[in-house]
């Protein structure tokens, strides 16, 4: 071979080598450029926030249900990590979920751990469903017994069942007993797009190491499917719409830690009006629907309200309103976006700022979607639980 020849062939091989290169280098830049600016952007919104007036007799805590520890198959997750987590995420209660077993009674957390409220439960798999059992005061072997059973014994606890998961499961829709739903589990959210599963792994090893809150952010859309679930289940009965954390601390990729749970506990979270903070309040307000779902990753949505009001009264989340002339729906938000109020499943009036005002011609289900401007686009932020007027 002739140097003339070899010096050809190594330009070609720096050329391939450069071809290969280049879009790693533009994707790098690219999605680091990305999760710079969505950072910006969430840490300019605290100079737009005011403080609306508080919710007369009531506080407002914020949560995270849907979580496992090593009691689950599922997780490596130790108690005093969750704990921690918990407190540097400023969460007032967690609800534990772990995949039901005797040892949840025996080792699970329960009652005030280091001034965070927590609420012992089971996530119970059966018939291809998945429930969610809050405030059980013992264990019980499900295996054998048909779905409806199950949801049974719970109440029979005064436990609260939720379905967890809904969108694997139409079938839920058919239970009676129930609850509440999840209407955003993080799970769902971060695998219902597979054909964004490359992007995710750019994103993961060119600005995850930098940004890993905005990287994580990546999955959050408007859970469509659930809040249409949600819609049409309004029309018949009552259901109290909850956030899922999903929680487990176990999705390592490229070597890291994608899912701790300082950043999965603190991504999305239920808020509940209580007049005091303890376990009879939580689920007092839980099953009430006494409050609402919201992406605190972006925004701390506390002072956030829903309700309706006359010259009277006021009314909370959750309740039932007698219709008649002269009732004001109203929404307050800390933070100035877009709110969308839904009557029936139909968004029916949209404004920007930070309130909302209505006066409703007719019954229905009412509630109110609040989204953020960050950069270009509208990021979903808070989703109120319903009033139910007539």
């Amino acid at each position: 071979m002739t140097p003339q020849v070899d010096s050809k062939q190594n330009v070609s091989r720096w050329k391939i080598i450069l071809l290969l290169i280049f879009p790693l280098f533009v994707s790098a830049c690219y999605y680091a450029e990305s999760a710079r600016n969505l950072r910006a952007a969430i840490r300019s919104l605290p100079e737009q926030r005011w403080t609306p007036p508080p919710v007369e007799a009531y506080r407002d805590v914020r949560g995270a249900i849907h979580v496992h520890s090593y009691l689950s198959h599922d997780s490596r997750g130790q108690l005093d990590e969750i704990i921690g987590a918990a407190i540097q995420d400023g969460l007032q209660f967690i609800v534990m979920t772990d995949h039901a077993t005797p040892r949840i009674f025996t080792e699970g957390l329960e009652g005030w751990q280091q001034g965070v409220l927590v609420v012992r439960g089971m996530e119970i798999i059966q018939e291809r469903a998945s429930l969610l059992a809050i405030g059980m005061t013992d264990y019980f072997d499900y295996r054998q017994m048909p779905l409806q059973e199950v949801v049974n014994r719970v109440k029979k606890q005064g436990g609260l069942i939720f379905a967890a998961h809904p969108r694997t499961y139409p079938g839920w829709q058919k239970l009676t007993g129930l609850d509440g739903m999840e209407i955003y589990d993080i799970l769902d959210d971060a695998t219902d797009h597979k054909t964004r599963y490359p992007r995710y792994l750019f994103e993961i090893l060119f600005a995850f190491d930098r940004y890993p809150d905005e990287v994580f952010l990546s999955i959050l859309d408007r859970p469509e499917e659930e809040l249409n679930q949600w819609d049409h289940t309004l029309q018949s009965r009552k259901m109290v719409g909850i956030a899922g954390n999903d929680a487990h601390q176990n999705v390592r990729i490229l070597g890291r830690q994608i899912d701790p749970y300082s950043r999965s506990l603190g991504f999305v979270n239920t808020h509940l009006f209580v007049q005091t903070l303890d376990q009879k309040s939580l689920l007092e307000a839980l099953a009430a629907g006494r409050g609402y779902v919201s992406f605190d990753l972006l925004s701390d949505a506390t002072g956030f309200f829903f309700g309706a009001r006359d010259n009277e009264h006021v009314w909370q989340m959750g309740e039932e309103i007698p219709f008649q002339k002269g009732i004001q729906i109203i929404s307050r938000s800390p933070q100035p976006g877009k709110a969308q109020l839904i009557k029936d499943g139909v968004v029916i009036q949209q404004t920007e700022g930070t309130m909302l005002s209505f006066y409703p011609k007719e019954s229905g289900v009412y509630r109110v979607e609040w989204s953020l401007r960050l950069g270009d686009g509208w990021w979903p932020w808070i989703f109120s639980n319903p009033i139910y007027i007539g």
